[in-house]
């Protein structure tokens, strides 16, 4: 499946190429494996019941399960610890990236020590929080913050 690196990548925030490599080997081991267990269960199965019925119950359940992969929230590191937020990299770090770089070109030279004190600012509860969350929703304020903390690390 060939989106499965880009979806690693855009929804885990993996941005790291040899990370991304053992996520994608390992998405595609287990995947395997499972077909190497259940081939002969449904091979049994379809003797039994007949092979149209079990294909389509295989195409089925596949249908339901592949839904599913937009609420995963976690993912394994190869050091054995769990992601904690896909905000810490990838997509949200380009944003934030972005964002920097068009102060810095329109305004003045953004610095991460700015960009931070900026993220301050904007949940201070005044005008600037109300302004943000008016033109982004209720909470874009705080997560514009968060999102600057976890870049300016």
């Amino acid at each position: 499946m060939p989106f499965i690196p880009l979806y690693i990548k855009w929804k885990f925030g993996v941005t790291d190429e040899g990370e991304l490599g053992v996520q994608v080997a390992l998405f595609n081991f287990f995947g395997t494996m499972a077909y190497a267990i259940f081939c002969p269960i449904w091979g049994k199965l379809s003797d039994r019941f007949g092979v149209k019925p079990m294909l389509l119950r295989g195409t089925f359940v596949t249908c339901l399960i592949f839904p599913l992969m937009p609420y995963a929230t976690t993912l394994e590191n190869s050091d054995g610890t769990k992601s904690k937020h896909y905000l810490s990299r990838g997509i949200l770090a380009e944003l934030v990236k972005e964002l920097q770089d068009y102060i810095t070109d329109h305004y003045y030279t953004c610095t991460k020590q700015i960009l931070k004190g900026l993220g301050m600012m904007y949940i201070a509860g005044d005008e600037m929080t109300a302004n943000i969350d008016a033109a982004g929703g209720k909470g874009t304020a705080q997560f514009a913050h968060e999102a600057i903390e976890i870049y300016c690390q």
